[in-house]
């Protein structure tokens, strides 16, 4: 027989252990059901209107001087879908904070960047909310800068943009990358690195077809018949083919399947 002290002492850590495991269980749904950074877009209210009216005098104060005058890029409306298309609102804010204003980068209070990035938001047709956008980086990182229509679609017109195909001359001279991808996004408009050109090369080709503008060369002689990546801006046009001012052009493969 177990003696009755013994009893007791496992009768309470029984109750114990079905106790702390209880607590841990509940814990781990109030866990499950707070997602401290859930998924959202530019069109589902991440500002509010009160904070945007704060934001349009700090602009007026602090950024006008440059970006209404033309020294620096206009924010506002398709600029702004453009530049950011399918990226975080979360990089729009850190850019922000670090590179702007010119004259003082970071010299303002963080919550004048958040008041601000309420105005371009506002000013660029996207609706308000009920609750102020915050400088919490998850949740930042979880608002998408994307179409009304959602994060698919194609890239919006002027982009800068990075295709891959094959580079050929037309009879009428024009050089084209015909069998192209469809384009995406581009970070930077300069030549990638050797570890994401490799990636690249196994990229299957596309049936898209867009002729490069004549500035600047780029090598193009020297790469005909090649597999490659032409970074650079998109020009779509109604009843005519796709072009690209391109600002970068290099080669995949020096020999591509037509």
């Amino acid at each position: 027989m177990v003696p009755n002290n013994i009893f007791v002492q496992l009768v309470g850590l029984a109750s114990l252990v079905t106790f702390v495991g209880a607590l841990s269980g509940a814990s781990l749904q109030v866990m499950a059901s707070q997602d401290p950074a859930p998924k959202k877009t530019v069109w589902d209210g991440v500002y509010t209107a009160a904070q945007a009216a704060r934001g349009k005098v700090v602009y007026e104060e602090r950024c006008a001087e440059c970006h209404n005058t033309g020294e620096a890029p206009v924010l506002f409306g398709t600029g702004f879908m453009r530049r950011w298309f399918q990226e975080p609102l979360g990089n729009v804010f850190t850019k922000m904070q670090t590179q702007m204003p010119l004259n003082g980068p970071g010299s303002l209070p963080e919550s004048s960047y958040l008041e601000v990035l309420s105005f371009v938001l506002e000013e660029s047709g996207f609706p308000p909310g009920t609750e102020e956008l915050t400088a919490n980086p998850a949740r930042l990182a979880n608002i998408s800068i994307v179409e009304k229509s959602g994060p698919g679609g194609p890239v919006p017109n002027f982009s800068l943009v990075q295709i891959v195909g094959c580079l050929s001359q037309g009879a009428n001279k024009a050089w084209m990358v015909t069998n192209g991808t469809e384009p995406a996004r581009a970070a930077e408009s300069g030549d990638s690195p050797a570890a994401d050109l490799t990636a690249l090369a196994a990229v299957p080709l596309g049936k898209g077809s867009f002729r490069l503008l004549d500035f600047p060369a780029l090598g193009r002689e020297a790469r005909r018949g090649h597999k490659v990546q032409a970074k650079g801006f998109l020009i779509r046009q109604p009843n005519s083919e796709d072009r690209i001012n391109p600002t970068s052009l290099q080669t995949l493969a020096e020999s591509c399947p037509q």
